[in-house]
């Protein structure tokens, strides 16, 4: 059986992956509904998700309003004949990439995107996880006041997840962490997961536990 956890990080990453890498996430709904593999969803990742969504769509869709199709010509092709023309087609493509944009926005607050449908999937079928949950909380706290891997000292939300983790799965779990974030990262030389993060799992589950960035595949 396969346990897999993935990071907030990574849902929020689905609205600018391939088409192809979307139907691949929807073999993975097939996946978790034949039980052949169990999704584990902490609350927090749910949080972090709703928290970043619109302001990480913003960026990519603002850098695409923002495009000029001509750039900057240099004089000599200002001055060519059929300049005139090309800037009127440049106009018009301008119109219809803020048509687009529109549309898309449309989508966006309706949340109607390819995207939004396969994370809306992905979340239905997986095992929630309460990091709301007095002892859970209490854990991560402390964790994080003796700055312990995973998140900044500030900040426990990554402990939450991890914590809520490591008391909910089944013992001696092989776990599947998808995330792109450097605090699962070993900081050394490879990209494996943190060696205390591989001991506290080991330690206290008994099974192990891998770390696969967003572009990789088990």
């Amino acid at each position: 059986m396969k346990h897999i956890f993935i990071d907030a990080n990574i849902f929020v990453s689905f609205f600018e992956i391939k088409s192809d890498n979307l139907s691949e996430l929807e073999k993975l709904v097939g996946l978790v509904k034949s039980k052949a593999a169990m999704l584990w969803l902490p609350e927090q990742t749910k949080r972090e998700f709703w928290r970043n969504r619109e302001k990480s769509i913003k960026k990519y869709l603002q850098d695409f309003e923002q495009l000029n199709s001509l750039g900057t010509p240099p004089l000599l092709v200002r001055e060519h004949r059929d300049f005139d023309e090309l800037k009127n087609k440049a106009e018009e493509v301008g119109v219809l990439r803020r048509e687009i944009a529109k549309s898309i926005k449309e989508n966006i607050d309706k949340q109607k995107t390819n995207a939004d449908k396969i994370i809306r999937k992905l979340f239905d079928v997986a095992i929630p996880i309460d990091t709301d949950n007095e002892e859970i909380f209490k854990s991560s706290w402390q964790g994080s006041l003796c700055h312990l891997p995973p998140g900044k000292s500030d900040d426990i939300g990554d402990r939450l997840c991890w914590v809520g983790l490591l008391k909910s799965l089944p013992e001696k779990a092989t776990l599947h962490i998808v995330s792109d974030d450097s605090d699962y990262k070993n900081e050394g030389f490879s990209d494996d997961i943190r060696p205390y993060l591989e001991y506290e799992w080991r330690s206290k589950n008994g099974g192990t536990v891998k770390l696969w960035n967003g572009s990789s595949s088990d």
